[in-house]
């Protein structure tokens, strides 16, 4: 008896651990998933933030592409009931929107993988991933352009993407005479060597078997081809003012106010008018109807990378993500023999090229002659100065806390230049001392910027580059994006997305 009761208290006992002891595990486990869904949720909400077509062949298979494009436009305006409403985050002008970065939790993590890998391990990584699509979906587009070396390295280039560097490095080496490549100006490398070669089957495999092709994020690439060619006066002649001219409505956004602000300072007239009525130059364009227009209008600076570079068709070897560039192009240098060029080539250095590429580029294009007349009626250098000063600012490149101090209207160009030029370096070096500051102005203009676009517009993004983002690597960079926007899921979005593009 005794011995059944010491029995039955035990099972009792065993019975009540066992309870005990699942329920502490299903409330670590149910937490756990709790903890990480929070913490994906915090990871999402403060995340950081060709020239023309060369022949007739890709200019009709851009034609087809944009049909299908605003075919879709118009399929997700007609389904989309929330096409009009904004995002549901603070204000992109209210205070708590300014410090709220849009990718950077991304990118760290993005990082962080690839940190794990050695340099070869990532480019195999790249290529295989590459393949794995090529060999599941049909990727539309052609080889364009490319530049060859006598080692065996072909490139395919990309505008957007890093090509203005490539150019000048296979530039020179072309010279053979040890020439800096970063003495070539930028206008000369695009204007008289910017074409490369039409890619044929002279560049196979077994002649260039080193593959090079660079990649950027969508996104950032978009924001890249507005600031450098929309907001500065590069494209203004032809394509932002063919832009304008299908423009249907006039946005009204932050960037609208700043265009009405530059007016009644820069205006000739000095009377302030305004800058939705602007026809003749095309110079307030914001970056929501830049976007808009860039579905109507196939150009190579904002084309998905695949139409312009089918990996599928150039089998890269090499797929240099833009975002880690320094430390994915040495092995291409270094069997180009041009590795010494990297030296004391740091990332502010960098930052310094190109600013000096862009001051200089600027100022000389608008002495050339087939545009000095347009411009001169559409910009003064003052502007061009103020502009320039701006971009750097939203790009991350100088102190955003520094104001530009515009000179006087009766200096001389070269002195306006030299003006700019010096004030750029004393925000340069104001900002290495808070480049934390610097990072966070470069995430909320970018965050400013598209949450000025109307929910169906970036969801038609989505499917313009969606093989892009599929192709390189990018899918966390669009779902964060996506997250941050919408405060939503992407997963079933995406699969109506995807739905509607099927059937229409």
């Amino acid at each position: 008896m005794a011995t059944a009761t010491r029995n039955a208290t035990k099972y009792t006992f065993t019975v009540l651990v066992t309870a005990v002891v699942t329920y502490i595990i299903t409330v670590s486990f149910t937490g756990q998933r709790l903890l990480v869904k929070r913490k994906i949720s915090i990871d999402i909400s403060t995340s950081g933030n060709f020239e023309r077509q060369q022949n007739e062949t890709s200019t009709k298979l851009d034609g087809h592409e944009n049909q299908n494009i605003l075919r879709q436009i118009e399929a997700v305006k007609s389904v989309c009931v929330h096409k009009e409403d904004p995002p549901t985050i603070p204000h992109s002008n209210s205070p708590v929107a300014q410090n709220v970065p849009i990718r950077g939790s991304v990118k760290r993590r993005v990082f962080t993988q690839r940190a794990n890998r050695t340099p070869t391990q990532e480019i195999l990584s790249r290529r295989r991933r590459v393949e794995k699509v090529c060999q599941t979906t049909w990727v539309r587009g052609e080889v364009h352009g490319v530049f060859t070396h006598r080692s065996g390295v072909i490139y395919c280039y990309v505008p957007k993407a890093g090509c203005t560097f490539w150019k000048r490095v296979f530039t020179a080496a072309g010279f053979g005479n040890g020439q800096d490549p970063f003495s070539i100006s930028r206008n000369i490398v695009h204007s008289q060597f910017g074409k490369g070669e039409n890619y044929s089957s002279a560049h196979n495999e077994t002649a260039y078997p080193t593959r090079l092709l660079v990649v950027r994020d969508p996104f950032s690439r978009l924001l890249a081809s507005y600031l450098d060619k929309v907001y500065l006066p590069d494209f203004w002649s032809f394509e932002a003012k063919e832009i304008q001219r299908g423009r249907r409505e006039c946005s009204s956004d932050f960037l609208r106010k700043h265009f009405e602000q530059m007016a009644s300072k820069f205006q000739r007239t000095g009377q302030s008018y305004s800058t939705c009525s602007e026809r003749m130059c095309a110079k307030y364009l914001t970056f929501a109807e830049f976007v808009e227009g860039s579905f109507q209008r196939q150009e190579p600076h904002w084309t998905p990378i695949h139409q312009i570079c089918n990996p599928c068709a150039f089998k890269a070897t090499h797929i240099v993500h833009l975002e880690s560039f320094s430390q994915d192009v040495k092995p291409i240098l270094a069997k180009m023999e041009m590795g010494h060029i990297l030296n004391g080539m740091d990332q502010n250095k960098q930052v310094e090229l190109e600013m000096d590429t862009l001051i200089n580029y600027h100022f000389e294009r608008i002495k050339e002659i087939e545009v000095y007349m347009f411009y001169r009626s559409c910009i003064t250098l003052r502007e061009l100065a103020y502009r320039l000063w701006q971009t750097f600012q939203w790009k991350g490149y100088i102190d955003p806390e520094m104001t530009y101090i515009v000179p006087d209207d009766t200096l001389a160009e070269s002195a306006i230049k030299n003006n700019l030029i010096a004030q750029v370096r004393r925000a340069r070096e104001s900002g290495l001392g808070k480049a934390e500051l610097m990072v966070s102005a470069r995430e909320r203009f970018q965050a400013q910027v598209y949450q000025t676009l109307p929910k169906y517009l970036f969801e038609n993004l989505m499917i313009k580059y969606k093989t892009d983002f599929q192709l390189f690597g990018y899918e966390d960079m669009r779902d964060s994006m996506y997250s941050f926007l919408y405060n939503s899921d992407l997963t079933q979005t995406y699969t109506n997305l995807n739905s509607n593009q099927t059937h229409t």
